[in-house]
């Protein structure tokens, strides 16, 4: 096998509660990943634990850390570094951790930070307990010369304060995050305003938690009238329509303010004005945003019916967190209403996935640029066809190298299509056939398009009383395989410049993406099935 110029910028790490040892599991993908792939260069680094004892938490994380820093090929390279604990209620549910546990934890986390000197995302999230230790990391981040994007999800017992602050440009502030731009923190009968950023520098903020955009309105309207964020041009925020005043208030201090994000509302959907609220809401947001023009837009959910698009819109994307996904009625309104759409991102069930491909992207979209799709499919629908359980060095390919129900003389041009056209039939449902359909130019995309994104996210059965136990699923991709497609995508869509490519179950994920300049990279690891030497 030829090696191939990857890069690798996204290893993620994930655990359930078992015995194995975790620092070999690292170093062993580390090298599984270089006998694949030279020269490895790793850009982002996630590490996502799952445990119910808070001291096998503490212990699974600092082994992590401390492969992950003793990587000589590791820290200067790293510029993303998320370090996420999945499951903090269960674990903050214990009161106490072993002191030397903790001890160790902290200096390795201190100190795997401090050796990333080329970070410029940093995401922390952990568990309440940490309390006060946990703030002596802050301490560390003026030493992060290129951090840029901080992403919070810590509970502080004291307020925090770094002097010089932060010269952020983008934060990220998620629930259960007390700690907030200018939110009023509460340490016991003390309250506090949290100053660890430059507020000023920030062009991109986001609040996912409804009480901290709430205390975001409220604190601004309290200063002293010459607080401008004046180089905020993304603002993403959760807000109630009992908040949605405070809203108008605030976008008096966003002059620049070019992108706006309503995560979700109790009545409508927020567009870019005209907003689809209610009368009283949508005259007076006219007349706070007065010559303010969005060109994006995002959807929290169904029913889209009350848009009304203008010209400026280029963007659109949904959200599925909060509600259904789209219906191709829905795709079809939008594409009728918003022809100059460039970037789109949207989820579909996966019966509707390759209908819409075929037809109403590229026939609606006509100026599409940018395309992300989030399959989602159910367990029923995920029985391993007998066929394609075949090893990936056994299994038939055709002149493409996408792979073929049973072998077939190459030179046979009509028996190659027919065996194609059986292998699409064979699945008829799910992620595989819509991503050989699209490689296939069976489902066409815009002849432009220089953005893919496709990823299958997975459901629960609808079938009530089903067991699922049952249910197989496997690795669609093998790292060969997913060449391929990615090579038939380049031969067919001459523009494409990034594509990703992504299936994530509860066990393990696996992506690829070909970013600007033409390197394609591994994405994401799964290391659940990875085994020590």
């Amino acid at each position: 096998m030829s090696r191939l110029p990857l890069e690798v910028i996204h290893l993620c790490v994930y655990h359930l509660d078992n015995d194995r040892d975790d620092i070999n599991d690292i170093s062993y993908t580390c090298h599984r990943l270089r006998d694949f792939c030279l020269p490895i260069l790793f850009k982002s680094v996630t590490f996502t634990v799952l445990c119910s004892s808070p001291d096998l938490f503490l212990q699974k994380k600092t082994a992590h850390l401390k492969a992950l820093a003793a990587h000589a090929t590791i820290p200067t390279l790293v510029q993303s570094f998320d370090f996420v604990a999945n499951d903090l209620a269960r674990i903050t549910e214990h009161k106490a951790h072993s002191p030397s546990t903790f001890s160790d934890y902290l200096v390795a986390l201190i100190m795997a930070v401090q050796n990333f000197v080329n970070i410029s995302h940093l995401a922390l999230q952990c568990p309440d307990l940490i309390g006060p230790a946990m703030l002596n990391l802050f301490y560390f981040l003026p030493s992060l010369p290129r951090l840029v994007n901080l992403k919070l999800s810590i509970r502080p017992f004291k307020p925090l304060e770094i002097d010089p602050p932060l010269l952020l440009r983008e934060l990220v502030l998620e629930d259960p995050i007390v700690i907030s731009a200018l939110a009023v923190v509460r340490d016991r009968d003390n309250c506090h305003t949290i100053s660890i950023f430059s507020l000023s520098h920030i062009e991109k903020l986001t609040s996912r938690s409804i009480r901290h955009s709430q205390a975001l309105f409220k604190t601004i309207k309290q200063q002293d009238g010459d607080c401008q964020l004046t180089n905020l041009t993304v603002l993403k925020l959760d807000v109630l329509e009992l908040f949605f005043q405070d809203l108008l208030d605030f976008l008096t201090f966003c002059p620049n303010l070019r992108q706006l994000w309503i995560i979700r509302t109790t009545n409508g959907i927020i567009v870019h004005p005209p907003l689809s609220i209610n009368a009283t809401a949508l005259q007076n947001l006219e007349e706070f945003m007065g010559p303010l023009v969005l060109a994006e837009l995002i959807v929290p959910g169904r029913p889209i019916h009350t848009v009304h698009a203008n010209d400026h819109l280029r963007t659109l994307e949904h959200d599925p967190e909060f509600d259904a996904a789209f219906s191709v009625e829905d795709l079809k309104f939008l594409g009728e209403s918003s022809a100059d759409i460039t970037t789109l991102s949207f989820s579909l069930r996966e019966r509707l996935a390759g209908q819409c491909l075929m037809g109403f992207i590229s026939s609606f979209f006509p100026r599409l640029r940018s395309l992300e799709l989030v399959v989602e499919v159910s367990s029923n629908l995920r029985q391993i066809p007998p066929d394609l359980t075949v090893a990936d060095k056994d299994r038939p390919v055709n002149n493409m190298g996408l792979p073929l129900v049973e072998p077939v003389d190459e030179a046979d041009k009509l028996g190659t299509q027919t065996y194609v056209q059986n292998f699409l039939e064979s699945v008829e449902h799910g992620y595989e056939t819509l991503i050989y359909g699209v490689a296939l130019g069976k489902y066409a995309l815009p002849t432009k398009i220089e953005r893919l994104k496709i990823r299958l996210a997975h459901f629960e059965s609808e079938a009530p009383g089903e067991d699922a136990s049952n249910t197989m699923f496997f690795e669609p991709f093998s790292f060969s395989m997913m060449r391929r497609i990615i090579d038939a995508l380049s031969t067919r869509y001459a523009d494409l410049a990034s594509v990703k490519l992504g299936y994530h179950t509860e066990k393990w994920r696996l992506g690829w993406e070909k970013r600007e300049g033409g390197d394609w990279m591994v994405v994401e690891m799964p290391v659940d099935n990875v085994r020590p030497y």
